[in-house]
């Protein structure tokens, strides 16, 4: 089983597989990084935080095309999982 830091990870490197303009990749990046930070200093709170961010920023980069429905949408599934498994 992977913890929460490992699946961050994991989005992390999902994100970077895909073929986004640079602003794109590191702002979700910057996003997860926050995610994985508030984690290492057992702030749940601000990881879930990052986390709501991060999924509503994929929402507005979908709406603005920026982002593909697929892409989005499986970004969108990893965020809302690896909330759930932190108690989001």
């Amino acid at each position: 089983m992977v913890g929460a830091a490992g699946q961050l990870q994991d989005l992390e490197t999902l994100i970077i597989a895909y073929p986004l303009k640079a602003n794109v990749e590191n702002s979700l990046i910057n996003k997860i990084t926050g995610a994985q930070d508030a984690i290492a200093a057992g702030k749940t709170d601000s990881a879930c935080s990052k986390l709501a961010d991060f999924l509503t920023q994929v929402a507005d980069f979908r709406t603005a095309g920026k982002l593909t429905d697929a892409q989005a949408t499986e970004l969108t599934t990893e965020g809302t999982r690896i909330r759930a498994a932190i108690g989001c």
